[in-house]
Parts: structure tokens; C-alpha cells; sequence
């Protein structure tokens, strides 16, 4: 299966299964006089759905675009480029606000990609996704690939809040949102990660960003809750060094990633950062990107977001 088609199965719209009919049985068909008594039904809420991932599930599962997964029922995909284009209502001219965090976005996950890409490679993940996916994964194995599979999950979610975060710096206003606490931090694996992260956010920016001056504070918001979150869940976890023990930058954006600080105190902290390695990122590749983020057909070229279905995504080079 391409890494295309697994995607938009991830990120596509899935119908919630059908509930049982509610509607009383006509008493025309009933051969008895006697009047039906009414029934009193009371309506329960329905808990709020949930990005896939929480809840019981298998502890090995697919880990790589290709593989097959349990398919996932949600009302509605990641659709943040509807979402965020929406704000303005039917007017067809893009707002320059909507633009500039629809390209912020696409970057943070761009970038976080290109680290995942770079981490799994110095860590021999790589092989042992390729050994799942072959069915050749040694028993002895599995804890180090799922501890893996966790920790680049946590590197990859981090990077993007951060990036997100350093990217839209600079469109600050004194307006704040109050989110509250950022629950989906999934680390079954860095594009499960992403999706469930994305979805939250699509969620937010929905309640929150009901008009245009409010979208900025409410990305921020999240974007710095996210990274809060996720520095406290690597304190504990395991196998981390190669990600903590690492400084990049992005040479484009002068976006320094030194762990799990945030960028914009590296900077501020000033010095000379040692041993930096640059991404440099390919433009031409962002299909991985354009799907994260539910971009589809002609909208999705329309706002630099490639929306084939072929193609892999080559993230980084590291001099």
C-alpha cells in the first residue's frame, strides 16, 4: 500500500457506525384493542469522540505507512485547512492571518518530520520498522522498538508545537486564548502522534477561534501547552538521547531545535550551539504534509499543499 493511500485512510472522513432505530413500532400492525401505553425515554449525551489511539488497543500495531491498521470511526478527519479557511466565512480571499498559519503549520510539520526521518535513521528504528513490516521483528526486540517507536513520537510532537510555536512568534497580539490542558499525546508512533495532535487542534481552533483576530492566540496556546506536555512526558522515557543529545537548525528559518527547550529560550540563552546540524528540508516532497493536515484536490494546491497520492517523502539532509 503507498505511504499516500495509508494516509488519507488515516486522515479521510470515516462515518461513526449506525445506532439501532429508536422509532416506535406503528400500532397499526398490532391485533390487540387495547391502547399502547407511552413509553418514557430519556436521552443520554454521548461522550465527545475522541482522536483514534485512546482506549484498549493491541500493544504491537502498525507502525509504518503500508501496513495494516484497525480501521478508525470518527464523524470527521483532520480538516484543518477547512477549518482555518472557514473562520472568515464565504468570502473567497484568503485572510493574510489564515494564510500565515496555515504555512506555519505546514512547516512545524515539516521540520518534525525531517527530525523523526533523522532519529529514526541514528537509532536503528528504521530497520525495525522494516522488520515489522516484513514480520521478521525478533521477540527479543519489541520492548526496544516500542520504547523507540514511543521516543520518536515524543521527539516528532515536540518539534512541531516548537516550530508551530517559533514560526508564529511574530504574529503575537495581547490577545490570549485559554485552551486548558492538551490531552492527546499519543506515542504509539510519530504519524499517529501527528494525527491525534492535529485533531485536537482542529477541535480548538473550532471552539476557540471563532473569529479572525483569535486563531494566532489560540495555535499559540495549544502549541505551548503541547510542549509542556510532552517535555514532562520524556523526563521519564526511554531512549531519548539521540534526539536530547542533538542540536539542528533550520537554516531557512534560523530555527534552532536543542531538545525539548523551546526554541525561542535558545535563542535568547545566546552562545554558539555545537555541532549544529542543518535540515534542509524538500519543498517538492510535502505530499506527507498536505495529508497530515487533510488537504485534498485542488485546495490543497491551491495553498502549496500537494495532494497526490503517490510519492514518498524524503525529509532531511544532514551535513
Amino acid at each position: 500500500m503507498e505511504a499516500g493511500e495509508r494516509l488519507k485512510e488515516l486522515t479521510g472522513n470515516v462515518a461513526p457506525p449506525g445506532r439501532a432505530s429508536d422509532a416506535p413500532v406503528s400500532p397499526g400492525g398490532s391485533t390487540s384493542p387495547t391502547p399502547v401505553a407511552p413509553v418514557s425515554v430519556q436521552v443520554v449525551e454521548a461522550p465527545a469522540e475522541r482522536s483514534p489511539g485512546i482506549g484498549a488497543r493491541p500493544r504491537f500495531r502498525s507502525t509504518t505507512p503500508g501496513l495494516v491498521t484497525r480501521p478508525m470511526a470518527r464523524p470527521e478527519g483532520v480538516r484543518l485547512i477547512e477549518r482555518t479557511l472557514g473562520i472568515g466565512g464565504d468570502d473567497p480571499i484568503v485572510d493574510p492571518v489564515e494564510a500565515v498559519v496555515l504555512q506555519a503549520l505546514r512547516r512545524a510539520l515539516a521540520v518534525a518530520l525531517a527530525v523523526g526521518e533523522a532519529f529514526s535513521g541514528q537509532t536503528g528504528l528504521a530497520e525495525l520498522k522494516k522488520a515489522n513490516l516484513e514480520n521478521r521483528l525478533p521477540a527479543d526486540r519489541k520492548t526496544e522498538f516500542s520504547e523507540l517507536l514511543a521516543a520518536e513520537a515524543l521527539a516528532v510532537l515536540s518539534v512541531f508545537a516548537n516550530a508551530t510555536a517559533f514560526l508564529l512568534a511574530a504574529h503575537a497580539t495581547e490577545e490570549t486564548v485559554e485552551i486548558g490542558a492538551v490531552e492527546e499525546v499519543l506515542t504509539d508512533n510519530a504519524q499517529l502522534a501527528l494525527h491525534g495532535a492535529l485533531w485536537e487542534l482542529d477541535q480548538d481552533i473550532a471552539v476557540f477561534a471563532t473569529e479572525g483576530p483569535r486563531l494566532v492566540p489560540t495555535v499559540l496556546a495549544f502549541a505551548e501547552q503541547l510542549m509542556e506536555k510532552v517535555k514532562l512526558r520524556a523526563a521519564s522515557a526511554p531512549r531519548l538521547e539521540a534526539f536530547t543529545g542533538a542540536n539542528y537548525r533550520v537554516e531557512a528559518d534560523d530555527f534552532p531545535i536543542s531538545g525539548f527547550e523551546a526554541a525561542l529560550d535558545v535563542l535568547e540563552a545566546g552562545g554558539e550551539q555545537q555541532d549544529v546540524a542543518l535540515l534542509e528540508l524538500h519543498q517538492q516532497k510535502l505530499d506527507l504534509v498536505g495529508a497530515i493536515l487533510g488537504a485534498r484536490g485542488e485546495q490543497a494546491a491551491q495553498h502549496g499543499f500537494p495532494g497526490g497520492d503517490k510519492g514518498t517523502y524524503r525529509s532531511c539532509d544532514q551535513d
